[in-house]
Formats: structure tokens, C-alpha cells, sequence
């Protein structure tokens, strides 16, 4: 019964290693695959990508506000010279 013992928990050990391996795998990436990354080189890509639109909608709110801006003062021009 003790052999039976053992050679379960031997699966069942191979069969954990095996899984951490793939989750390993999974979350440092395969070096010799670079379309499969890791988590790390991940989330710096999701960073980058967020400064991106961060800069991109601050331009935007930016030209927005001169463009209203410049429309006031027009419009004030316009008033204060009739």
C-alpha cells in the first residue's frame, strides 16, 4: 500500500511541476518566441501605450481650449468695435 502511496504523490508532484513550469512559462515569456511575452514586458508595453494617449488627449484638450479661447476674442473684437 505505501508503494501505492508513493507513486501517486510522485503523479501528483510531476503533474504540479509540469503546470508550474507552463505558469513560469506563461508569466516570464519565451525568450526564443517573441510573440509570446511575458507579463513584465506587458504591462510596459500597456504603460507606454497609455503615456501615448495621455500626450495625444492633452494635445487635443489643448488646441480645444486655444480654439475656443480665440473664438471669445473674436467675438469680443467684434463686439467692442461696434
Amino acid at each position: 500500500m505505501s508503494s501505492e502511496l508513493e507513486q501517486f504523490v510522485r503523479a501528483e508532484l510531476r503533474a504540479m511541476r509540469e503546470q508550474l513550469s507552463k505558469l513560469t512559462g506563461i508569466m516570464m515569456g519565451d525568450p526564443s518566441d517573441p510573440s509570446k511575452p511575458g507579463i513584465p514586458i506587458r504591462l510596459d508595453r500597456l504603460e507606454q501605450s497609455n503615456k501615448l494617449k495621455n500626450k495625444v488627449l492633452m494635445l487635443l484638450a489643448t488646441g480645444m481650449v486655444t480654439a475656443l479661447g480665440s473664438a471669445i476674442f473674436i467675438a469680443f473684437c467684434q463686439i467692442v468695435a461696434k
